[in-house]
């Protein structure tokens, strides 16, 4: 499982702090005999780990601390119903249904109340700790993100969304306990053998199927990506853009620029993010500068977001480079690229 955290990116120390609760388990179970109510009961084992974790971070986030986490010290009741949404999100339509596992749900759940042993209670704990730790962050998230960029609530859960990567941490446990509970139950359907949830099974593929086959065709790409490797194309040493965006995941596509603009450190290269009603215009022309916003005085290149332009009409000495459309995945619309020192023609073909 540290191993399944550090692939997905996640600071090692969580892994480590996983790592000592594992040892502690497993040193509880071995020298406090009266203790395997809980350390071999996986239902037990699962709710007070679940409990556990969830009052720990709802105690930790109430009292401003824990980073996104804090967000609930600021709006309580928006995080609480972010956090109903979230258990829809997370546990119904990425876990139960994206990991093609409810048909065999009931009859696990059985199965599980009546073992009393050490490695489904092992395998129980560790999906209903994460699953816990998860929901709660991807509602927090959620809560913290509206608030920092005003954005329209409750939709940003919408526009947001979450792609299911946080909670596929948890999809090797949940393939190794239902293939523990089928060598130990061997009548119990699974999935190598369905058995009469043969049915079932073949549906939830039939479902899934063009969901995935959508997102293989057209991948996890972004308008953003096309832009970026025009400027990486054309951008010179120390030079710097402006990305204007409203304000609801501005910054997230604001970054998908650092990936696809290559050595940008070497570079020097630096870009900036405005909201169209920011101001950012007076920034440019009149060298405005506003508290806790970069210097735009260096800018060379603005990208404008489908459905933005320039406020108060574009500069003589500002030439449109390029227009692109985005496809119909990333919202459709026109988007345009603009520059001091290029004009269309001389633009790098991509």
């Amino acid at each position: 499982m540290m191993g399944i955290m550090m692939l997905k990116g996640i600071n090692p120390m969580y892994g480590i702090f996983f790592g000592f609760a594992v040892l502690a388990y497993h040193l509880i179970d071995i020298y406090l005999p009266s203790l395997h109510s809980l350390t071999r009961n996986p239902l037990r084992g699962g709710l007070l780990t679940s409990a556990v974790v969830g009052i720990s971070m709802l105690i930790i986030g109430a009292t401003g601390g824990g980073g996104t986490l804090s967000v609930i010290s600021i709006d309580a009741p928006r995080f609480f119903f972010a956090l109903i949404v979230s258990i829809f999100d997370i546990v119904l339509v990425y876990s139960i249904f994206g990991m093609m596992i409810w048909p065999f749900i009931c009859s696990a759940w059985k199965k599980i109340s009546e073992t009393k042993d050490m490695p489904t209670t092992f395998l129980a704990i560790t999906i209903a700790g994460f699953t816990t730790a998860i929901t709660i962050y991807v509602a927090a998230l959620w809560t913290y993100e509206s608030i920092i960029w005003n954005a329209d609530w409750p939709w940003v859960m919408w526009t947001m969304g979450n792609n299911g990567r946080y909670i596929s941490l948890t999809m090797i446990p949940i393939l190794m306990l239902l293939a523990h509970l089928k060598h130990q139950y061997p009548d119990l359907p699974s999935l190598e053998n369905p058995g009469k949830k043969s049915a079932a099974f073949a549906v939830g593929i039939l479902l899934i199927i063009p969901i995935s086959l959508l997102a293989g065709i057209h991948g996890q790409t972004y308008w953003t990506d096309d832009a970026a490797e025009v400027l990486d194309n054309n951008m010179e040493e120390g030079e710097d853009f402006l990305f204007i965006h409203d304000g609801t995941l501005g910054m997230h596509y604001l970054y998908t620029f650092h990936t696809g603009i290559d050595d940008v450190g070497q570079r020097n290269i630096t870009g900036h993010w405005r909201a169209p009603d920011s101001g950012w215009q007076d920034e440019l022309v009149n060298g405005v500068k506003m508290e806790n916003r970069g210097n735009l005085s260096n800018v060379q290149w603005i990208v404008f977001a489908p459905g933005t332009y320039w406020t108060d009409g574009y500069l003589e000495d500002w030439n449109m480079s390029l227009l692109g459309q985005a496809d119909f995945m990333n919202g459709g619309g026109n988007w345009e690229i603009w520059s001091t020192h290029v004009r269309e023609q001389e633009i790098v073909p991509f």
